[in-house]
Formats: structure tokens, sequence, C-alpha cells
């Protein structure tokens, strides 16, 4: 049988069978169709996730954080400090290949205004900090290295900490004084609201104005993305 009557026979055996090959060709279809949303699914997320870390500059980062000793140094677990602040100054000096090094402790507190608060992350860092999450500034300025080594009792917050704080009041954010775990400290600057490219789209668009309204019908307040919320 020559290739000829071999299509006129499977053609005549699809005709003879509608249904049957109707079905078959509409699973084939689904099929491929779903398996290409996935696809374009998973990479939308790749990428959008990428993003995110290339604005906050984590791909070229790495962190040194406390771990539990190994099984054969437990023994010794307890004589050893943890990472300590002297750690951070020994990487700064004989880290030839590294460009910045900064210290950082993170917990959760409360930030209070007047009669207004709000529970936070908080980061306390060094002048560094800036270059390596590559941060940039809304207002005023940065923690410098006077204020490290005169321990001043400054902080930068992130804007969407201001929104709640301080509402429209704005321009009256940097000088002012906040509490932190009922500790004073002076406001010297402000981080934008960071997005990704994906969510500037949607602003453009005006789809997260339409979002954040709907949100705000339903008594919803919704949380607000950044690299962090509050920084001391």
């Amino acid at each position: 049988m020559n290739l000829y009557h071999a299509v006129v026979e499977g053609v005549r055996d699809l005709w003879s069978h509608k249904f049957r090959s109707f079905l078959t060709v509409l699973g084939i279809i689904l099929g491929v169709a779903s398996l290409l949303t996935m696809f374009a699914i998973t990479k939308g997320i790749s990428t959008s996730y990428r993003e995110q870390l290339q604005q906050s500059g984590d791909l070229e980062k790495i962190r040194v954080r406390a771990d539990a000793p190994p099984q054969n140094q437990a023994a010794i677990a307890e004589i050893s400090p943890g990472l300590t602040y002297q750690d951070a100054e020994a990487l700064r000096k004989a880290g030839s290949l590294l460009e910045w090094v900064s210290p950082m402790v993170e917990y959760r507190g409360r930030i209070h205004y007047g009669n207004k608060s709000d529970g936070t992350r908080i980061l306390g860092v060094e002048t560094d900090f800036l270059k390596m999450d590559r941060h940039r500034m809304l207002g005023g300025r940065f923690i410098t290295a006077l204020d490290v080594e005169q321990k001043a009792r400054v902080v930068v917050l992130g804007d969407h900490v201001v929104d709640r704080l301080f509402g429209q009041q704005r321009e009256a954010v940097v000088g002012s004084w906040v509490k932190i775990n009922d500790v004073q400290f002076r406001v010297v600057g402000v981080f934008p609201r960071y997005l990704t490219r994906n969510q500037e789209r949607e602003k453009a668009r005006g789809i997260a104005e339409r979002q954040a309204a709907r949100k705000k019908e339903r008594g919803s307040r919704g949380r607000a993305w950044g690299s962090f919320q509050l920084e001391a």
C-alpha cells in the first residue's frame, strides 16, 4: 500500500467515526493549549521573581546567617559567641573581593507617631546597605558613617509606613520623631514604594488604583510590596 492509499484509508476511517475523531482532536488541542498556558504562566512568574531579585541586588549578594553547629562540633558549641559585629568588621577588612559589607539585625516591632501606630519589620543596618540592596531615596538622606559612629537614633522609613502613620502630613516626615518599641528615633529619610515592571504597567493603566479602591470598599487594607517596611 503506497502513501496515497494510506492517506485515503485514514481519512475514510476518520470520516466514518466522526464523533470519536472529534473527541480525539479536541483532546489533543486542549492538551497542547494547557501545556503552552502552563509554560507561559511559569515563565511569567520566574521573570517577575528575577526582576525583584535584580531590583534588590539579591543576585549578587551573599548573606551570612547563624546556623546550628554540625554534629561533630556540638560539644564546643556553647563556647562560641555566634555571629558578632566583629565578624562583619573582619569581612570588611579581609574580604578583598567584597565591594560592600553591612551587618544586619531584623525583628518585628511597633512604630508610633502621635496617636497612630503600625506593626512592621525593622532592620538595623549600616551605610553600605543602601548600595547593597540598590535602594534610592524618595526624600531626606540615608544613615551615614557619622550616625553609626555616634550611635545616633535615626531611622529611614518605607513609603507605605509613612502613608499609614503620617497620611496627608507627608511633608512633615523628615525631621519628625517617632517611637520604635517606646524608644524615640528621628526620621532622616524616606524610601519609595518599590514596584515590579508588571506592577508599574498595571499602575500606568490604572489597574492598581482600581484594585486598591475595591479593597478599600471591602474594608481590606491589603499589603504593599517592598524590600522592607521600616529600617532603623
